[in-house]
């Protein structure tokens, strides 16, 4: 008998030390200011304005770590990120939909509104630390924003992102940005599938033009 019982509860000790292995690795990664921070670039966003698209709010840069913004290169050094749930005070960033887009209508959302977020932005080239100064790279980027109990999100196929120097990245969606070199060999745009994110289903509303530029700095 003892024998028999033995199997299962060495499982339940092993699987245990995993679960809490990889829940210290992840809070390790996404906290920015802790954990391994060689794993990790923690870094500064700013959102520049936009008449119509993604903006900023009015309380200047997103630092991670400062008022409990998350804003870092991921341990897979692929995807940068910022998040602002859960701030205080609230960290936002500004929304303005072009009121004649089917896709906004239909989504039932505010033209203009404010909301709390989390973008991941994933590098097709691959680390963005391996991105050479001066050169480009293409991104897929969701943005997910709250509104009241439910979550949207803006998914953007095609965005650029620029290496401007050792600690500087731009990722925009103008095709016309002064920043950007002539002559890349990819497209992007801000186009993004506006979708609201269900339990246990993804409806999605069309696309929108929604322009968005943010540069990060390391920290």
């Amino acid at each position: 008998m003892k024998s028999r019982r033995f199997v299962p509860i060495l499982a339940l000790l092993v699987v245990g030390s995993f679960a809490t292995l990889g829940f210290a690795a992840k809070k390790g990664g996404v906290k920015g200011g802790g954990g391994n921070t060689s794993s990790f670039i923690s870094m500064v966003a700013t959102v520049d304005n936009q008449a119509q698209g993604v903006s900023g709010d009015t309380l200047g840069d997103y630092t991670d770590g400062v008022d409990g913004v998350q804003c870092y290169i991921s341990v897979s050094k692929n995807d940068a990120d910022l998040v602002t749930y859960n701030t205080s005070p609230s960290r936002k960033l500004h929304f303005v939909f072009d009121s004649t887009s089917p896709a906004w209508e239909a989504s039932k959302l505010p033209e203009s509104l404010d909301a709390e977020i989390d973008f991941f932005a994933i590098n097709y080239y691959g680390k963005y630390i391996n991105m050479g100064i001066g050169t480009t790279a293409q991104v897929q980027m969701d943005l997910e924003f709250k509104v009241g109990s439910l979550t949207y999100e803006l998914d953007y196929a095609s965005l650029a992102v620029y290496r401007k120097d050792l600690n500087t990245w731009l990722i925009t969606s103008d095709t016309n940005d002064p920043d950007m070199p002539e002559g890349n060999p990819f497209a992007w745009s801000d186009q993004a599938k506006l979708n609201v994110i269900r339990r246990h289903a993804q409806t999605t509303y069309g696309v929108v033009s929604m322009p968005f530029r943010v540069r990060m700095t390391a920290n």
